[in-house]
Parts: structure tokens; C-alpha cells; sequence
């Protein structure tokens, strides 16, 4: 082949991003589809089909974790993935960012410049190349923020093409905006159009990593008045100790300790229960040089919640149980009751922290009754609820009674007796005792009976007090 053929191919090929070489930089979302943009797409980067476009994409700060980017990695630069050339120059072309907490976007955000403007020529932007634009200020991220990456130009005429590739992310992950000149200048007034977006731009990020690296995957784990902090080491040498930062907004932590370099956990006390704490911590190594923060973690220390709540019923009565207090704090135990799941009140307490079971009394047999507990602090504050339990109380002997002004719908106890004997035997276990009230019993179900099982049958209140009317065969009598 000609050498002068072979060396086009290859300027060709090297020109369309065929044989891109890695140059570092970070690309996310790979695992996102794509799509790409062309026509008259309007509101997405160099698409020209209108003068001035604005186009916001959101990307999750997880997004930025799960491709390796550390917390207090510096961002100093960016790339965009051509897929058409845009019908025309591109003027005023900008590059601005923010950090948010939003998942989502519902506007666009306040955002600053940290690329621009610039003007291009068309050929700037060929298919399938990688267009990178170097920021004028780098930027740090805190392992936590969710990061905003605006596009903007500012054309005064238009012609249909142009497009970058975009990836799926999510609804109103996207924000983009066009307008013929009818909102003004860069950044635009609200006369710009908008609409949301499920897509954002698939880009690449040029990063470098912070010369001292903060430790990871901090846990903040809260119990009584504490918060109890573990982390993983920084992978940085020459370590002095850390420096543990905690405050009660994500903002505005300060330094209230720290602690040697070989240790990766820390008790912080005497804090207030109901209140959020928010901590991070930073390496601090033996020359003085300090890392960024790490990524944020955030407690509530709270009176514990009560586990393994369970209900025995009896007759007219539950008796609850439930595990010991893990930790300190606990004065006592508030007890809710309701007869269905959602209306419970309380009703009784225990009188200190220790004890750990509780019967109810005064319910009524036949009755489906729903509990949860909740344990109240030395402060005077009140942990979560437990899970709720429930328990129908009912009467089960051994010893049933049975009066002539009782009832078969009553449940044999002694306050509520059944009607009939032979009721009352059908109810009764093997060894049980039926108990017979004074009275005369005749009529039905109190004639012909036959127990047919072992059982102690006894009046009760003294001699000839209970007479029985059995006009039956001499066999059952």
C-alpha cells in the first residue's frame, strides 16, 4: 500500500477516536445506555438546530464513587462525546458546575463557569470524538455531593444538527433549555423554554487524586447520649493521627478531638438524644500536611428501641415480655395498648428499666388486643416503638364453672359461667374440675349427660345446694 494512503488511514483513524489513547480521564455511567443526539434535538450540547442552548445533566455523587473517584479527588477538566457535527459555529460555549444535595432536578440550577466562553468552528466537533475542555478552576469534590455539569452556547442563528451522546440516568436527571435569542444573554432569563429530562451527557473527568488521602467508609452508629464513630485507614503514609470533626448541620463541623494514626474508631458521649450529629474526619500526617474531609456520616443518638416483644394471653389478662435494655439510659418501660393495630394508648409502665415483662389485666376474653412498647430515657426522652404483637385473652381452665343464670356464650370462668352441664363437660379437658353453682338445672343440656371423659364434677356452696333435674335412663344417671 502506498505510505502516503497508509498515513491518511491512520490520521483518519486516530481523528475519529478509533485508536483514542487513555489519557486518564474517568468515564461514568458506562454501565448506562446511550443515545445519541442529531437534528433538530434542541436544548442538548452543540446541537444548533435553535441560537442558545443551556442543558443541565445531574450526576449522583455515587456515580462519581463507583468508578473510583475518592473523596477530595480535585476534577480539572472534562470531556464531551461527539456524535454529530453541529450544522453550524458554536459561539460562547461554557462549561459550568455545581454541587447539590437534589437527586433530582426540577430547575435549573445557579451554576459557576469554570470554561468560557469560547467560540468553535464546526470541524471543532467530529463524530465520535472526545471533545475536552480544561477547566479554568478545579474543583474538589467532598465524597458526598451530587455534581451538576451545565453546557451552554450563545449562537445568533441556527441550522439543524449537532449532538453529543447522551446516557439513561433517571427521571428528571436532565434539565434543557433553548431559546432564539428571546431570553438575553448567557445564563438566560426564565423566557428561555425548558423541559425535564431523563438523559444526561455521557463525559469523561479528569481527576487528581488529593496528596493525602482521608479514611473511607466512615460509620456513625447511635445509641444513648453517644454516637459511636468507625472508619477504614487512609491508604496515605507517614500518618500522625486523625482528626475527628463533628457538627449539627453537614456544614459547619468543627474539631473536637482525635486520636492515634494505627486507631479506626472513636465513642463520642454527653450528646443530646433527638438531636442529628454529622461527622467526618481528616488524616493528618507526620510533616503536618492535612487530607481532605472524609465523606460525611450522620447519627441520632436515641433511647434504644425494645426488641422481641412477644404476648401470652391468659384469661382476661396478656402477659408481655421483652429483652433487657443493650445499653444505659433506660428508666422505664411505657406500655400502648389497642384493639386494632394503628389506635394504641398507653395504659402502664413499668417502674424502672430493668424489668422486662408486664401483665395486663382487666381484658376482655374474646377480644383481639394489639401491643407495642417504648422505653423512656434518664432524660426524659422516648426511643422508637417496638413492633406491635397481638393476643386474644380467653379462659382455658382447669376448673369451669357452670350457673343457672350463666351463659353458653361465656367463656367458663367463674365470672362468666356457661348455662348447661353438658356445656361445660364438652368444653373441659380429660382431669379437669366442672364446677357447679347453687341452683336447680333441668331442661336441655342438663339432662342425659354423659362426660365421656375423666373429670372431677362437684358442687360448690355447701350441701343440697345444687339440685339436678336428670329424667334420664338409668344407665346415665
Amino acid at each position: 500500500m502506498n505510505k502516503k494512503i497508509l498515513l491518511f488511514l491512520t490520521i483518519l483513524l486516530l481523528t475519529t477516536g478509533l485508536f483514542a489513547q487513555d489519557d486518564g480521564s474517568i468515564e461514568l455511567l458506562t454501565g448506562n445506555s446511550e443515545y445519541g443526539v442529531s437534528g433538530n434535538e434542541q436544548g442538548y450540547p452543540i446541537n444548533s438546530w435553535y441560537h442558545d442552548v443551556k442543558h443541565q445533566s445531574l450526576y449522583h455523587a455515587s456515580d462519581l464513587a463507583n468508578v473510583g473517584i475518592l473523596s477530595g479527588s480535585i476534577i480539572t477538566g472534562i470531556k464531551f462525546k461527539v456524535n454529530q457535527t453541529p450544522g453550524r459555529d458554536i459561539d460562547s460555549l461554557r462549561i459550568a458546575y455545581t454541587w447539590t444535595s437534589n437527586t433530582t432536578l426540577s430547575s435549573f440550577d445557579t451554576t459557576t463557569v469554570v470554561y468560557g466562553p469560547t467560540n468553535y468552528v464546526m470541524s471543532n466537533f467530529l463524530p465520535n470524538n472526545w471533545v475536552q475542555f480544561d477547566f479554568s478552576s478545579p474543583i474538589t469534590w467532598d465524597g458526598v455531593s451530587n455534581l451538576i455539569i451545565e453546557y451552554s452556547h450563545d449562537n445568533n442563528a441556527y441550522t439543524t444538527g449537532g449532538g453529543v451522546y447522551m446516557r439513561e440516568a433517571g427521571q428528571n436527571r436532565g434539565r434543557r433549555g433553548w431559546t432564539d435569542s428571546g431570553a438575553g444573554l448567557y445564563p438566560f432569563n426564565t423566557n428561555i423554554a425548558q423541559s425535564p429530562d431523563s438523559k444526561v451527557a455521557s463525559i469523561r473527568l479528569f481527576v487528581q487524586e488529593a496528596g493525602v488521602q482521608p479514611p473511607s467508609a466512615l460509620v456513625a452508629t447511635p445509641s444513648y447520649q453517644q454516637v459511636d464513630l468507625s472508619w477504614t485507614a487512609s491508604t496515605s503514609d507517614s500518618i500522625a493521627n486523625y482528626l475527628i470533626f463533628r457538627g449539627t448541620g453537614s456544614g459547619n463541623a468543627s474539631k473536637i478531638d482525635s486520636v492515634g494514626s494505627t486507631v479506626t474508631a472513636y465513642s463520642d458521649s454527653g450528646l443530646t438524644n433527638g438531636t442529628t450529629y454529622y461527622y467526618a474526619i481528616k488524616t493528618k500526617q507526620l510533616d503536618g500536611d492535612l487530607s481532605s474531609a472524609s465523606s460525611p456520616a450522620a447519627a441520632t443518638p436515641i433511647v434504644e428501641t425494645p426488641e422481641n416483644l412477644t404476648a401470652s394471653a391468659g384469661s382476661q389478662q396478656v402477659t408481655l415480655s421483652w429483652d433487657s435494655p443493650d445499653g444505659s439510659g433506660v428508666a422505664k418501660t411505657f406500655i400502648y395498648r389497642g384493639t386494632t393495630s394503628t389506635n394504641g394508648s398507653l395504659v402502664d409502665s413499668t417502674s424502672d428499666g430493668s424489668t422486662i415483662s408486664k401483665t395486663i389485666t382487666g381484658l376482655t376474653n374474646g377480644t383481639t388486643y394489639y401491643f407495642a412498647i417504648k422505653f423512656k430515657g434518664n432524660d426524659n426522652s422516648f426511643g422508637s416503638a417496638s413492633s406491635i404483637v397481638s393476643a386474644i385473652p380467653d379462659y382455658t381452665g382447669p376448673a369451669w364453672f357452670v350457673s343457672n343464670s350463666g351463659s353458653d356464650g361465656g367463656d367458663g370462668s367463674s365470672s362468666s359461667p356457661f348455662a348447661t352441664i353438658q356445656h361445660t363437660i364438652d368444653k373441659a379437658s380429660a382431669n379437669d374440675t366442672v364446677k357447679i353453682k347453687p341452683g336447680t338445672y333441668s331442661g336441655y343440656g342438663n339432662y342425659d349427660i354423659n362426660p365421656q371423659k375423666d373429670l372431677v364434677i362437684m358442687g360448690i356452696g355447701g350441701s343440697d345446694s345444687v339440685t339436678i333435674d336428670v329424667n334420664a335412663s338409668i344407665n346415665n344417671r
